[in-house]
């Protein structure tokens, strides 16, 4: 969502959404780069694109991103402030 939103308030006219954007240059990998290790999960940034001309919501019209804001704000709480706290430091530069 955010790529899109982005690409918009730019207006730039050679790229003016996501759908517009040639997949395949988003990320690409230098020739005979290692594989990623990410684990068993599998994406490809390209794929944002498809999704993109399929029709790309509004934000307001996401029906799960209240829940997701609130489930991202605990783990930033619990991955940072609480690491703080258990490390008593008052920040991290």
């Amino acid at each position: 969502w955010s790529w899109d939103d982005f690409l918009r308030a730019n207006a730039d006219p050679a790229i003016p959404d996501l759908a517009s954007v040639d997949g395949a240059k988003i990320f690409p990998q230098p020739p005979g780069t290692l594989r990623d290790r990410y684990g068993e999960a599998e994406f490809d940034l390209a794929q944002y694109v498809e999704r993109a001309k399929r029709g790309v919501a509004r934000l307001e019209d996401i029906p799960t991103i209240g829940d997701g804001l609130k489930g991202l704000e605990a783990t930033r709480r619990v991955d940072f402030e609480d690491w703080l706290d258990a490390n008593r430091l008052d920040a991290v530069v």
